[in-house]
C-alpha cells in the first residue's frame, strides 16, 4: 500500500504533464500543411479529341461517363487567406467499344483515353473562421499538360472501307486551368482536418497535336508537331471544363 501511493502520484504528475504538453489544435494558429485532395465531375463529357475524328457515319461511344482528380501540395496559411502549391492529375476513365456503319457492320474496335497534369497555385480566402472549422473562397490556376491517345483495330470490312492498318495517334495539348470553389474544412482528429467543396473548373484545350508520325483514317499522313485535325478540317480541341465536388484532407505540421 505504501506503494501505491507514490506510484498514483507520479501517474497524475506523468498525465498533468503530458496534457500540458499537449498540442491544442486552434486553426487560427496553424501555420503549414501538407495536403491531398479529390475531385468528382458526375457528368458525361464528350471526348472530341476522338469523336470528330472517327469516321463518317459511324456509330461511336464517344463520351467519358464522368470525371475525376487527385492533387497533393502544401498550404501556407495567414489570418486572411491561405496559400496553396499542388499538382494535380485529371484522369477521365478510358473509352472502350466497337464502330459500327449504319448497317451494323463493324469497322474498328477502338481505345481512346486522355489524362492531364497541371502545377497549380491557389487562395483561399477565410470568408469564417471558428476554432476548429473555417468557411472559405478558393481561386486556383494552373498550366495543364494534356496527353491523349486514340488507338484502332480494324476489321476487314473496315480495313477495305478505309484503307489503313491499325494505328495509334499519340496527342499532346497544354491550355491553362482555372477553377473556384467555396469550401468548409474541419477538425477531424488531432491536427488532420477534412474539407467538403463544391466549384468548377475551365479547361479547354483548343489546340491539339500529334506526337508521332501516323497513317489516320482516309490515308491522312501526320507528321509529329503537326496540328490534330477533325474530318471537316478544323482543330480538334478537348473542353474538360464543369462543375465538381471535392474532399480534402490535411495535415497541419505547424
Amino acid at each position: 500500500m505504501r506503494f501505491v501511493l507514490p506510484a498514483l502520484s507520479f501517474v497524475l504528475a506523468l498525465a498533468s504533464f503530458s496534457s500540458a504538453q499537449a498540442r491544442v489544435f486552434n486553426i487560427s494558429q496553424e501555420k503549414f500543411a501538407a495536403y491531398i485532395r479529390g475531385t468528382y465531375f458526375p457528368g458525361a463529357i464528350e471526348n472530341t479529341a476522338f469523336s470528330e475524328s472517327n469516321g463518317a457515319n459511324l456509330t461511336v461511344d464517344d463520351e467519358f461517363k464522368y470525371n475525376f482528380s487527385g492533387e497533393f501540395g502544401f498550404v501556407y496559411s495567414t489570418e486572411v487567406m491561405n496559400l496553396r502549391f499542388g499538382f494535380e492529375l485529371i484522369r477521365p476513365p478510358k473509352i472502350e467499344g466497337t464502330a459500327s456503319d449504319g448497317s451494323a457492320v463493324a469497322m474498328y474496335d477502338f481505345k481512346s483515353d486522355a489524362s492531364v497534369f497541371a502545377p497549380k497555385v491557389g487562395l483561399e480566402f477565410n470568408l469564417k473562421k471558428w476554432h476548429q472549422t473555417r468557411l472559405f473562397l478558393n481561386l486556383g490556376a494552373g498550366a495543364a499538360n494534356l496527353v491523349g491517345r486514340n488507338a484502332y483495330s480494324f476489321t476487314t470490312d473496315g480495313t477495305a472501307a478505309y484503307a489503313v492498318a491499325d494505328y495509334s495517334e499519340d496527342l499532346r495539348g497544354t491550355a491553362l486551368l482555372y477553377e473556384a470553389s467555396l469550401g468548409f474544412e474541419t477538425l477531424m482528429a488531432d491536427t488532420t482536418t477534412f474539407s467538403l467543396e463544391a466549384g468548377y473548373r475551365m479547361l479547354n484545350f483548343d489546340k491539339i497535336k500529334h506526337n508521332k508520325d501516323v497513317t489516320t483514317l482516309n490515308s491522312t499522313a501526320v507528321t509529329k508537331g503537326d496540328t490534330a485535325m477533325n474530318l471537316d478540317g478544323t482543330d480538334r480541341k478537348l473542353d474538360l471544363s464543369g462543375a465538381y465536388i471535392g474532399v480534402n484532407f490535411r495535415f497541419w505540421l505547424f
